[in-house]
């Protein structure tokens, strides 16, 4: 089956409140992912323990391997948004309320999850965060005999790189959804500089509704301040078949 890295990013959630059969299920404004292996920092979980707070159906909140976030109850119920459309649109659930069944699946992939449906080449091995970039001051004599050297500490960079994303992982035309899209991870996480968390190789399918298996995830990083909008490139002029993709981190501690 293919193997994609995957990005999935962090927002900052103000109240939202929907309801499960009339009955409201509050969401606390937090800053969390979409996904973690966190539970507090996690928008799915924190959406389920919403759903079985309100003493009705139990859920289960995931991420099938075609990339839609999944709702599963143990019993019938209806689920309506109310003014809580940012957590929808942030889910995926675009096709609106909810009824009539026990699983709802999202329309719409999250703009908080990208998959370019390629591994990544970082700029290190495998299985590392990134390499340590120093905070120095140095001065020496004109012949190199005495160096003075300052240190103030150190910070940790990553790279990844993709020579070849088909376009409508990057971007779409403005009428059509663009949730799995690089464009969407970068107007609602990359370029805001919020975390996201790098998972280096995920087994997803378009046609599977089975759960993903999740890897080790890196980071969280953020985009460092080099990088900018002038993303897109093409590799034939006028035509819409692949295009490269560079993106510059920066390593950060946890959300807490």
């Amino acid at each position: 089956m293919p193997s994609s890295a995957w990005l999935v990013g962090a927002y900052r959630l103000p109240d939202q409140t929907f309801t499960v059969d009339a009955t409201p299920a509050p969401v606390s404004a937090v800053h969390a992912y979409l996904r973690h292996s966190t539970s507090a920092l996690s928008l799915l979980q924190i959406v389920q323990d919403a759903i079985d707070d309100t003493g009705g159906p139990t859920s289960t909140v995931t991420i099938l391997r075609n990339r839609r976030v999944r709702i599963a109850l143990n019993s019938t119920a209806d689920i309506a948004w109310s003014t809580a459309t940012t957590l929808r649109d942030l889910l995926g659930f675009t096709q609106g309320d909810l009824s009539g069944s026990t699983t709802y699946t999202a329309a719409s992939i999250s703009p908080l999850l990208w998959s370019p449906g390629y591994l990544a080449t970082p700029r290190t091995i495998f299985g590392v965060d990134g390499y340590s970039v120093d905070h120095q001051s140095i001065y020496k004599s004109d012949d190199g005999t005495e160096v003075y050297c300052a240190h103030y500490g150190s910070e940790t960079w990553q790279g990844l790189e993709w020579q070849h994303i088909v376009p409508e992982r990057l971007r779409v035309d403005d009428s059509s959804d663009g949730g799995g899209t690089f464009h969407e991870f970068w107007e609602q996480c990359a370029k805001l500089r919020r975390r996201f968390t790098y998972y280096e190789s995920i087994s997803e399918d378009d046609a599977s509704t089975s759960n993903v298996t999740w890897t080790t995830g890196r980071g969280p990083y953020v985009m460092r301040a080099e990088a900018d909008g002038d993303w897109y490139r093409r590799n034939v002029a006028n035509a819409e078949v692949s295009s490269p993709l560079t993106l510059p981190l920066h390593q950060l501690a946890e959300l807490s």
